[in-house]
């Protein structure tokens, strides 16, 4: 997806820059700067430190920049953010953050399993385990079983997520089965 010109400015040695915004990955969104017609660069609005002349901002990617006053890198931050809102409102956007979401709660009960087995493993190399099993275990086991509900609740209200990313492991496997 690309937007339409943002900005058209005259550099001073009098060819013509373009900015638009494009989609650089997924939901991510970078302004693209055309010379002359020709792709110049792709990257992201920052600050240009020290200023040169007007310009106070520019649009830096692959070692070259485009030098812009701050009027004009507000409108090209905002043109990238309202890519990013329209994009995270689509059918893939909200797919994406959901998924996003279930990622983070699986990585929830990945952490807490292997803090469990770190602590289960000091307490054997310090001569514990008695009060590892006593006291440390059942916490942890709590903290396991509430990061466990939390992930099968998300699966049963969103059974889409979990299907469509089973699919995609499955498409993996078939892809690479003869490699």
């Amino acid at each position: 997806m690309a937007t339409g010109p943002v900005i058209t400015k005259q550099l001073t040695d009098g060819r013509t820059a373009t900015v638009i915004v494009v989609e650089h990955l997924k939901g991510i969104f970078r302004a693209r700067v055309d010379v002359g017609g020709r792709h110049f660069t792709t990257g992201r609005v920052g600050p240009l430190t020290p200023p040169r002349g007007p310009a106070t901002h520019q649009i830096l990617g692959g070692g070259k920049a485009l030098g812009l006053t701050a009027t004009e890198a507000d409108r090209v931050t905002t043109a990238i953010e309202q890519a990013e809102a329209a994009w995270s409102q689509s059918p893939e956007g909200r797919h994406a953050t959901l998924r996003d979401q279930r990622g983070e709660l699986a990585r929830e009960l990945r952490d807490r399993e292997a803090a469990d087995a770190d602590d289960k493993a000091r307490a054997h190399d310090r001569g514990e385990l008695d009060r590892y099993f006593r006291d440390v275990q059942p916490a942890n086991e709590r903290r396991i079983a509430e990061a466990e509900r939390a992930l099968a609740t998300f699966d049963r209200e969103h059974p889409e997520v979990l299907a469509a990313i089973k699919q995609a492991a499955a498409e993996r496997t078939a892809r690479h089965m003869w490699d």
